[in-house]
């Protein structure tokens, strides 16, 4: 007997619907043979890993002496401690069909990208701490290669910046998910 997980499922679910004759009757941008195939071979070959990127475009909110340059897409930090600690919210995720997180990228569980278009220099990775959660209402916990998260439909990430001495950029992140 073999195992179908969701993501399969979730494949011949869309297959399913492409080819049934309704479908195609009822579009007629589906009718057209080469718009069906092409349907078809692009649900063949969906991604079961995905990466999530954590840019300037995805940033909720920022805290501390971090500012957002959307005209540069790109998040800054400057020098000094500031009363309230340097944070970047991101928005919040959803996934229609659950992911698994895979933290074994990256030496702290996720990958450090170029700056955006900032001029500033780059952030050392030493300075930045990655945090998750569920749900507005969790708690905010610490992300490493260690973390283990699987079934999620549902996550927010921020990220803690220590105090700096110069100006500095935030790279983009990366978060890698794998479809169960």
């Amino acid at each position: 007997m073999a195992i179908v997980t969701t993501f399969e499922a979730a494949k011949q679910l869309f297959l399913e619907a492409v080819n049934e004759p309704a479908f195609s009757t009822n579009n007629a941008i589906i009718k057209s043979g080469p718009t069906k195939a092409y349907l078809q071979l692009r649900i063949a070959n969906l991604m079961r890993r995905d990466v999530i990127s954590l840019d300037a475009a995805a940033v909720a909110s920022v805290e501390g002496n971090v500012t957002l340059d959307t005209l540069e897409q790109a998040v800054e930090v400057a020098t000094g401690a500031p009363v309230t600690p340097n944070r970047v919210t991101y928005a919040a995720l959803a996934f229609a069909i659950p992911v698994r997180l895979l933290t074994s990228f990256g030496s702290k569980g996720f990958l450090v990208g170029a700056p955006g278009g900032s001029g500033a220099t780059q952030i050392a990775d030493a300075d930045i701490t990655l945090q998750y959660r569920f749900s507005a209402a969790d708690p905010w916990k610490l992300l490493t290669r260690s973390t283990k998260l699987d079934e999620i439909t549902a996550i927010q990430f921020a990220l803690a910046i220590d105090d700096q001495i110069g100006n500095v950029s935030v790279p983009n992140l990366y978060i890698v998910v794998e479809q169960n």
